[in-house]
């Protein structure tokens, strides 16, 4: 059995405290969202399509990483 030191009892007391005094709260659907699906052969035009369709500008001129939902069953590029 792994001791449990005084910090990590305390740190655990503190957040298990912080989560109950918070209410949970969901936000929601945005009204009128668009979605937008691309039928490309290279995954990279079909996100870049994407973007380009729903005029997305707010991450111009900045390096990001974006996460794509790809519903497939092929195999990854890469």
């Amino acid at each position: 059995m792994d001791a449990l030191s005084r910090r990590r009892l305390l740190q655990g007391a503190v957040a298990s405290a912080a989560i109950r005094a918070a209410p949970l709260r969901a936000w929601p659907a945005p009204e009128g969202g668009r979605v937008v699906v691309a039928r490309e052969p290279s995954r990279a035009k079909a996100v870049a399509a994407c973007l380009e369709a729903l005029e997305f500008r707010a991450c111009e001129g900045r390096d990001v990483a974006l996460k794509a939902n790809f519903n497939s069953d092929d195999a990854s590029e890469g």
